[in-house]
Parts: structure tokens; sequence; C-alpha cells
């Protein structure tokens, strides 16, 4: 898709299902939007707000999340194999729902 929608306002957006592969979201606000399902492999998150986003069943392969802040986001059923700046993802500690079970799952 590659489309480019950095710095945008999508807070509270819905945006279950979306097809957002290659999108440049970096340093968009998509705090509390529903991105349930959603396809972002590949996408830019740099610096984006997810604050209590709901990304369940989201498809996140490959994605930058570097310095993105997931605080309060429900990520049940997200694999976060490939996720590029886990690392420097803000709010681990607070996301909700994380599939502990999932091979998936990061803890550095």
């Amino acid at each position: 898709m590659n489309a480019d929608l950095r710095g945008l306002d999508l807070s509270g957006a819905d945006l279950e299902g979306a097809e957002l592969s290659t999108v440049d979201l970096s340093g968009a606000d998509l705090n509390r939007s529903d991105l349930s399902g959603a396809n972002l492999s590949g996408a830019n998150l740099n610096r984006s707000d997810l604050t209590s986003a709901n990304l369940t069943d989201a498809t996140l392969y490959l994605a930058d999340l570097t310095s993105a802040d997931l605080s309060g986001a429900d990520l049940t059923g997200v694999y976060l194999t490939d996720v590029i700046g886990w690392d420097t993802v803000k709010g681990k500690d607070t996301i909700i729902r994380l599939d502990s079970a999932s091979s998936a799952y990061r803890t550095d």
C-alpha cells in the first residue's frame, strides 16, 4: 500500500480489519483506535501512540514499533515475531491480554 499517514490523528478510529501493510504511521496518534484484525505487516509505527488501542488478532510481522507507546493496548492473539524495535516500546508492562503462552511473546 505504501501510504503516508505520518503524524495523523487517528485516535478512536475504527480500523478493524484494515489493510495497512507497509503504511507509514510514524508519529500517528492511534490512541483508543480499533485495529483488531488489521494487517500491519511491514508498517512503520515508529513513535506512534497506540495507548489503549485494540490490536486483537492484528498482524505485525516486520512492523517497526521503535519507541511506540503501547500502554494499555490489547494484544490478544498478536504474534510479535520479527517485530522491529520491541526493546524500545513504551508501556510494555501495562499491555493487557498478551498471550504469554504464545511462542511469540517477547519480554526483552
